[in-house]
């Protein structure tokens, strides 16, 4: 099979999608005749092999690598489309994969695209109403063209069933296909042994918007540490635009030395920071699949998170999901950990045994078998 992926995100350029369907390219690389990746570039443009993937970087308009705009967004768009006829005369594809409807999801219209069967991957924030704080207006502008993207669809898959009945309740006629994010469980590993001693060491990685409530965790610092009566510490590893603010509330609450940002930290070194914490926190208001989750349980960390959109596919037997995530209630689910080291340990084996069922093998199989 030639393939042809196309994603407007790709590290170091936007959050899980992105690092996804990076992934995805490279595992699929090694099963069909060739793999051809469309990108925003950043910093670089052009095309370049990369463990075994064409990678073709457009220039469009971006200013920042962990938000894009509205307007960054449609300029790949513009990028691809104005790209996409040379591109196609030169290969011929069997199929497409399509990371999000909107914005990546409109070169499909492309007349040049019509005779290439596609599935288009939904992630979360391109589903109708899935993030109305911030995309309300543009979900009454694009939902029509959103589920036309639907229809034309060879498969439509999603990386969550929560996410899958969010597609349904917008198409009924609809049966998109659950595939899961996948996870290099080599890579992300646990340590040789992870005991809690003097201090309570928390985790949470991804980007610094308000949707994360990353906000809720530092405040339910000063209850968790009068709970344990230990020293503890949060690493915060990302970047965004909430990083001021997150800082100045660490200030308030006196906690500069106890919440350590890290700032953005590079994919081969992050797996580190999973390995020095005791366990992972993370009080997401919407995700699709979260990504970070999954690399914290391939880890073997145990989870404290807000009741998202996918949080009960990792969250079975090895942490506590919260439907009402105020400090209090985040602190105190916390605390049994410090107090009790055989939970601790035994959350921390089902973690990682839960990890097990999202190597990619199984990913790459159900992706294949969509492409078909």
């Amino acid at each position: 099979m030639k393939l042809l992926i196309v994603n407007y995100e790709y590290p170091p350029l936007g959050g899980g999608g992105g690092t996804q369907s990076g992934h995805l390219a490279r595992e699929l690389a090694k099963s069909c005749e060739s793999v051809y990746f469309l990108t925003t570039g950043f910093g670089e443009y052009g095309i370049r092999m990369e463990d075994g993937v064409t990678m073709h970087r457009l220039k469009a308009r971006r200013a920042k690598t962990h938000i894009c705009s509205n307007i960054e967004m449609l300029s790949f768009v513009a990028a691809a489309w104005r790209a996409l006829p040379e591109i196609l005369s030169r290969n011929r594809f069997d199929a497409a994969l399509v990371f999000f409807g909107v914005p990546t999801g409109l070169v499909t219209l492309h007349p040049k695209m019509r005779r290439i069967p596609y599935v288009l991957s939904a992630r979360g924030s391109d589903v109708p109403w899935h993030n109305p704080d911030r995309f309300r207006i543009l979900y009454y502008f694009f939902t029509p063209i959103i589920k036309l993207l639907w229809k034309r669809a060879k498969k439509v898959v999603c990386n969550s069933a929560g996410l899958r009945e969010e597609i349904r309740a917008i198409m009924p006629s609809l049966d998109p296909a659950v595939i899961t994010n996948g996870i290099d469980t080599d890579f992300f590993s646990p340590p040789g042994e992870r005991h809690i001693k003097k201090r309570l060491n928390l985790l949470y990685a991804g980007r610094l918007i308000p949707l994360k409530r990353i906000d809720l965790i530092i405040r339910a610092l000063p209850e968790l540490k009068r709970l344990t009566g230990l020293e503890v510490a949060l690493d915060i590893a990302g970047e965004g635009p909430q990083e001021k603010e997150l800082k100045a509330l660490a200030r308030e609450l006196g906690l500069e030395g106890a919440v350590r940002f890290a700032g953005g930290v590079p994919h081969s070194r992050i797996a580190d920071y999973y390995r020095a914490a005791h366990v992972y926190v993370q009080m997401s208001c919407v995700e699709g699949m979260s990504n970070s989750l999954l690399e914290a349980v391939s880890c073997g960390l145990p989870v404290v998170a807000a009741n998202f959109s996918g949080a009960d596919i990792l969250v079975k037997g090895n942490g506590a999901i919260l439907d009402n995530p105020e400090p209090p209630a985040v602190a105190a689910a916390i605390a049994v950990y410090a107090a009790d080291n055989a939970l601790h340990m035994k959350h921390c084996a089902i973690s990682r045994k839960l990890a097990a069922q999202f190597h990619w093998d199984i990913v790459v199989r159900k992706y294949l078998q969509a492409l078909g």
